[in-house]
């Protein structure tokens, strides 16, 4: 069981098979309990807000962007769709920005940000190489993006 811990310490969200179903789910940490937070096994790399209150996260379906509330109430929210591999690595502090990684066939492992709370979502490019960038982090800050 992998798990991505909560800011605040008191939840992580943990991938689980459960009756041939292979989801994301929340453990409550300090309950000891568990909700299921997807519900069709697409869920890849869970990031948690800094606020605790969303959850960003890839998906197998195809290189898209979800994020959701943290609570597992509602839908999620279709935030960015590619042709290919993508997955998030941090948010700036604000929660404002996602920084993410896209695995482009030319270019390989880029870094790329994108406003989350916007109704008009364009991505930027944070470093496109022909070398792989990964392990993005933004800088507490968020002038700055660190990785390797």
């Amino acid at each position: 069981m992998n798990a991505e811990l909560s800011p605040d310490g008191q939840r992580a969200a943990v991938h689980r098979s459960v009756q041939n179903s292979n989801d994301r789910w929340l453990m409550d940490l300090v309950r000891r309990g568990f909700t299921r937070f997807t519900f069709d096994g697409a869920a890849i790399a869970p990031l948690w807000s800094p606020d605790a209150a969303q959850i960003a996260f890839a998906s197998n379906r195809k290189g898209v962007l979800y994020v959701k509330p943290a609570s597992g109430a509602g839908a999620e929210d279709l935030l960015l769709e590619s042709p290919n591999s993508i997955g998030p690595q941090d948010w700036s502090q604000d929660g404002r920005s996602l920084l993410y990684l896209e695995y482009d066939p030319k270019t390989r492992a880029d870094l790329w940000a994108l406003e989350v709370n916007r109704k008009e979502r364009k991505p930027r490019v944070v470093v496109k190489t022909p070398f792989d960038e990964y392990s993005g982090q933004f800088s507490p800050d968020g002038l700055w993006v660190a990785y390797l």
